[in-house]
């Protein structure tokens, strides 16, 4: 199943819905991610009339860092004996197809195509004997933004990470992925046009770059801001 959180175009009213060839099949508005039973009936909303948005709104987004070799070669680093985590602010995600803002702050803006797990219940202190995958709802599509020289010089990560629309995600919620038999792609738009990866980006005053997170798999790019 492809789940989705949309509105149509002249109402502000979020809905939850399943995406079915060119319908999305919205749920009741009472029901959550966490309790969906079945789509409502004989209601089909054409994908075309409908606005989609980011598909989920979490309360904290984890992250593993250097989590293969060649990332980790990249810069000069060993892989970590435990799992390398940190944050992003939930207040940097965006939507499939949004702008993503490049701050004045920073030089070097770099993305990353990433598998998003997405929990769909709580999880706390999980035992050995316990299935870590019955928490996760799905999978998703998530371009981790990093404003790679403020990370190199504020050490931890948190304000390279977290500007506003540093974390583009979506645009569904796929619930029965095997991620392992799936190898993905990233692209951004520049202006509308496609950009191929690694791509330089050289900014002017004001401007900005579209992140387009359709599929995403460990795809490196790089927006380098340069003085022309």
């Amino acid at each position: 199943m492809k789940l989705c959180r949309f509105a149509l175009p002249d109402s502000d009213l979020v809905r939850l819905g399943s995406v079915e060839d060119d319908f999305v099949l919205p749920f009741s508005p009472s029901e959550t991610f966490g309790n969906l039973t079945k789509p409502l009936a004989n209601h089909r909303v054409p994908i075309h009339g409908i606005r989609f948005l980011p598909p989920v709104e979490p309360s904290k987004i984890v992250c593993v860092g250097r989590n293969y070799l060649e990332h980790a070669a990249e810069f000069g680093n060993k892989l970590p004996d435990q799992p390398l985590l940190f944050l992003k602010a939930p207040s940097a995600v965006i939507g499939n197809g949004d702008t993503i803002e490049l701050p004045p702050e920073s030089q070097q803006v770099d993305h990353e195509g990433e598998l998003g797990i997405v929990i769909g219940r709580k999880a706390r202190n999980i035992g050995a004997n316990d299935d870590p995958l019955s928490y996760v709802l799905g999978y998703t599509c998530v371009d981790d933004v990093t404003a790679r020289d403020l990370q190199r010089k504020d050490v931890q990560f948190t304000r390279a990470k977290s500007f506003d629309t540093f974390c583009p995600v979506g645009p569904f919620i796929v619930t029965d992925l095997n991620p392992l038999d799936h190898e993905t792609t990233c692209a951004h738009l520049r202006h509308g046009v496609p950009s191929s990866l690694p791509c330089k980006v050289y900014r002017r005053h004001h401007d900005s770059v579209r992140g387009r997170s359709n599929r995403y798999w460990n795809t490196r790019g790089r927006f380098q801001n340069e003085t022309r």
